[in-house]
């Protein structure tokens, strides 16, 4: 019984959770985010326990989602996806954590950001499908687009602070971000 739902529920759940946390009031939206992450992993944990080694591809769903071009939603879990869906799991309650004395402005936005980052982080993971991995890429990637935006405003990097001289990590991603036209001026 575990198996039909597990993988969509934790697809899906990251998605309910972050649009709870935009409707919840700003400073308690980390401690719903953080909520939510815990419930995520607390939903992946028995899937250590009930993954059978030698058994290929399991917990599969498979379902028509565009049937005039064969696409279908399609999801399971082998050894490998495995590890990773765990360790995604595991890790976002302490990304969260860690960005709990960082992230004062604009919160709710943020974990909800992270939040749909988890959906598209396990869907990349347990996609079946190319089209729907290519959804889940996607998924991935615009979240962590505004969450480098967000990072990148938190620290200062313009356009204008990009060509200092000053050598440092920071500067050096601010200056790649600047010049791949992804970060945006700030004044």
């Amino acid at each position: 019984m575990y198996g039909r739902w597990v993988l969509t529920a934790l697809l899906v759940w990251p998605l309910i959770a972050g649009a709870v946390v935009l409707l919840v009031p700003g400073r308690l939206a980390k401690y719903v985010a953080l909520a939510a992450s815990l419930i995520e992993f607390a939903i992946s944990v028995p899937l250590w326990w009930t993954f059978v080694p030698d058994g290929g591809m399991q917990f599969l769903a498979d379902h028509a989602w565009i049937q005039a071009w064969g696409i279908h939603y399609s999801v399971g879990i082998d050894g490998i996806s495995l590890f990773l869906v765990l360790l995604t799991t595991f890790l976002m309650p302490l990304s969260i954590l860690g960005s709990w004395s960082y992230i004062t402005k604009r919160e709710g936005g943020f974990y909800t950001l992270l939040l749909v980052l988890t959906t598209g982080m396990i869907g990349v993971f347990v996609a079946l499908d190319l089209f729907l991995f290519y959804v889940m890429w996607e998924v991935m990637l615009i979240p962590m687009y505004f969450i480098i935006e967000c990072g990148a405003a938190r620290t200062g990097c313009t356009r204008r602070s990009s060509s200092s001289s000053t050598p440092s990590w920071d500067r050096c991603s601010c200056w790649w971000r600047s010049s791949c036209s992804i970060c945006t001026p700030h004044g």
